[in-house]
């Protein structure tokens, strides 16, 4: 919540505190998005061996996408997570492990160092993993897209959106600010002492 201080420093057209409007603003909508994509289903399609046809299918990768990733998560934590990372950082990565029963295991990424190689495939490196309490661990390995997932929003849409929230709010900021000032400027009233004249002479 903004508290009270933050909107009289706003009124009173203060830049950080203006950022901070564009913040959490910015924030609010990425939530609500990841909330709404961790709430779909992820539909897996393959292709029948028997028919040839392509069809729906809910096997182990169905599975680990929507009820259970990896070992700490469910698969709701699972796409937020992944939804938040993608809209935060423009990029997410999905690393794949095995367990000792050679389960493939899902993680979400925290950070990641992507090579900048065009020809060939990309190499992930430098990967950490953490859980929902704040334990975080780094990866000693090298991932390809072979064993990994990696997404990349680059949607100049995004950013023309973006920076006219900003313009608009500014605008609207900036009017608020205005009439603030103007309606709490003490006012004074000065009356100067009235000067007599003939006629106040003859009447007294």
């Amino acid at each position: 919540m903004i508290n009270g201080e933050y909107i009289f420093d706003i009124l009173l057209g203060n830049k950080k505190k203006t950022d901070y409007i564009y913040t959490l603003a910015e924030a609010h909508a990425i939530d609500l998005i990841a909330k709404t994509i961790a709430k779909c289903e992820i539909q897996i399609f393959a292709q029948n061996k028997k028919t040839q046809k392509i069809e729906e299918t809910k096997d182990d990768t169905y599975w680990r996408l929507n009820l259970q990733p990896n070992h700490n998560e469910n698969g709701t934590m699972f796409l937020y997570k992944l939804a938040t990372k993608l809209l935060t950082n423009q990029s997410s990565l999905i690393v794949i492990n095995k367990d000792i029963n050679n389960s493939k295991l899902l993680y979400v990424a925290d950070d990641f160092k992507c090579s900048d190689t065009i020809l060939y495939g990309k190499i992930f490196s430098n990967v950490i993993i953490s859980d929902n309490e704040g334990n975080s661990l780094q990866l000693h390995k090298n991932y390809s897209l072979e064993n990994s997932i990696y997404y990349s929003l680059k949607n100049s849409n995004l950013t023309t959106a973006k920076e006219n929230f900003k313009t608009n709010s500014a605008k609207i900021l900036n009017t608020i600010s205005k009439n603030f000032l103007k309606a709490n400027t003490p006012k004074w009233r000065l009356k100067f002492p009235r000067k007599s004249t003939n006629n106040d002479r003859y009447k007294n």
